[in-house]
């Protein structure tokens, strides 16, 4: 069932998300420019005042689980991070592969491919909060 759920996200993602930028409700968000490299690509950047990569991260993640509840695409994101700890998920056979990657404790960069396009979300905190990037691609 589960798998079902996240192949109707895919279908979501490729063809509603195609078509519009949706981006968080919170923070201070923009669409930014993108280049396209073999397919259509959108990305927006947030800046969230006084948080931390972790609460940043959080928040992304609940908000995109509310926003879409029954699509289950943002739920795969782990729910609990640690500073500086990598990891590789795979989910349904290899139709969904997160990656979630640390550069040094003031960057992380998480990958989220599935058959048709992906995310990619650059975490980026300094003295004044943090920043999301997020690139969206299709194939």
């Amino acid at each position: 069932m589960r798998g079902l759920k996240l192949a109707c996200a895919a279908a979501l993602l490729a063809g509603v998300l195609g078509a519009q930028m949706i981006m968080p409700s919170s923070g201070n968000c923009k669409e930014t420019p993108y280049e396209e490299e073999g397919g259509y690509q959108s990305s927006y950047a947030c800046f969230y005042p006084k948080q931390t990569i972790l609460q940043t991260y959080l928040n992304y993640r609940k908000e995109f689980t509310e926003k879409y509840p029954d699509d289950n695409y943002y739920e795969a994101l782990r729910s609990k991070l640690e500073v500086g700890k990598d990891y590789n998920d795979t989910i349904g056979k290899d139709y969904l592969w997160i990656n979630y990657k640390w550069s040094g404790k003031n960057e992380l960069n998480v990958e989220m491919e599935m058959s048709g396009g992906g995310d990619i979300a650059t975490f980026t905190h300094n003295n004044s909060g943090t920043q999301l990037r997020v690139i969206r691609w299709f194939q």
